[in-house]
């Protein structure tokens, strides 16, 4: 079963250092949906419990590791509040984003976001858009770079 998250929330996406601009912002491309994917996967931040997003990130980094090999890259992960960009998306787009818990045992934060389609770029511009660099956060949490 999957809950929505709440539109206190946060979410991560790892962006490859392809998908970053030159002032550390994510490009669109980092929010595309490739064709057949049904959801953008990311993860929620807040199920961590920790005392910051810093130190939540630092698990959240982890945890990808776990799936995807990010160490020593240059990539970065952008945060995105959930009930922020369900209003931006809605204003702008007139779609409606669900932002839903995807808990799986071996990846406990899993999230993803539905609502739009790989056609549907100027979703993702706008989401790219609402990530300033102050929302950007290290995509080396898997150890050392090498």
């Amino acid at each position: 079963m999957t809950n929505e998250l709440y539109d206190s929330s946060h979410v991560a996406r790892h962006c490859s250092a392809m998908r970053i601009k030159t002032n550390g912002t994510p490009l669109p491309a980092a929010f595309q949906l490739r064709k057949n994917e049904q959801f953008l996967s990311v993860n929620w931040i807040e199920y961590f419990g920790r005392a910051n997003t810093a130190d939540n990130m630092v698990k959240v980094g982890e945890e990808v590791c776990k799936h995807r090999d990010i160490s020593g890259k240059s990539g970065c992960f952008a945060v995105i509040n959930v009930g922020g960009a369900k209003r931006t998306i809605a204003e702008k787009h007139n779609k409606v984003l669900l932002f839903k818990d995807l808990q799986e045992s071996n990846h406990p934060s899993h999230a993803g976001v539905y609502g739009y389609t790989a056609s549907d770029l100027g979703v993702a511009h706008t989401l790219s858009e609402m990530v300033g660099r102050n929302n950007m956060y290290p995509g080396t949490y898997c150890g050392p770079q090498k």
